[in-house]
């Protein structure tokens, strides 16, 4: 299970909105930033929020990536990094090897990364988030989906799932609970600033397990190659 609908053009209202709301996916981690050269790698990913969802998969920790970056040296990040393959989606393991970092510094998105409690240093799963504004103008949804989704001047802000994705032979699971994580980390935001739609684009050979997921198609993207999905923030639990 994969998924990749990152564009650098994101469209927010205002540029302080969107550095408002990453920000606010940064303080859902309450706990403070790690020092930097932490010298114990397998010490500071234990320290991860371990997350029990209705799936059922268990011992597994999310991990911000930014907390990462302000305590490893470069290399030994880089070296963590690269144990992320994914043949089935190479756009989705490009992203993590190649742009994560600098959207990370550039407040674009916030990436999280998913280990396994027995092995802190191979990335089992990820999955990133930011703030976007969907076009309208090409809806295929109903009319009740759409007055959900407070359009206003032919756009919906959304929090974007921009990446998701796990690692060829991780364990079956994995992709919904990856799901569950974001969907739990843009509550959390949520509880401070108000937007009612989360959104993920995917293939269209996607769009069964992401309605199994909770999501409902809404159109096309403007290329016309991805399914817009949709879930309405009212209808969506985080878990505890």
């Amino acid at each position: 299970m994969t998924t990749s609908s990152f564009h650098t053009n994101l469209e927010i209202d205002t540029e302080e909105k969107g550095q408002l709301l990453l920000r606010l996916f940064e303080e859902a981690d309450d706990r403070p930033p790690e020092p930097r050269m932490v010298p114990n790698i397998d010490e500071l990913i234990a320290k991860g929020k371990r997350r029990s969802y209705e799936c059922g998969l268990t011992g597994f920790k999310v991990f911000p990536l930014r907390k990462l970056i302000r305590s490893l040296p470069s290399e030994e990040l880089s070296a963590i990094i690269s144990t992320f393959s994914c043949e089935r989606n190479k756009d989705v393991e490009s992203f993590l090897k190649k742009s994560a970092i600098v959207h990370e510094k550039r407040h674009i998105s916030r990436t999280y990364l998913i280990f396994a409690d027995d092995a802190p240093r191979m990335i089992d799963a990820y999955f990133t988030i930011a703030v976007s504004s969907m076009d309208v103008s090409g809806l295929e949804c109903s009319s009740e989906l759409r007055k959900k989704m407070n359009i206003n001047n032919g756009l919906a802000q959304s929090y974007l799932i921009g990446q998701i994705g796990k690692r060829d032979g991780g364990e079956k699971g994995l992709g919904e609970f990856a799901i569950l994580s974001a969907v739990d980390r843009i509550m959390e935001a949520n509880e401070k600033v108000g937007c009612r739609v989360i959104r993920l684009d995917c293939k269209p050979s996607l769009m069964k397990y992401y309605a199994e997921n909770g999501f409902s198609y809404a159109g096309k993207n403007k290329d016309g190659d991805l399914s817009q999905m949709v879930r309405i923030i009212d209808a969506a639990v985080a878990s505890q």
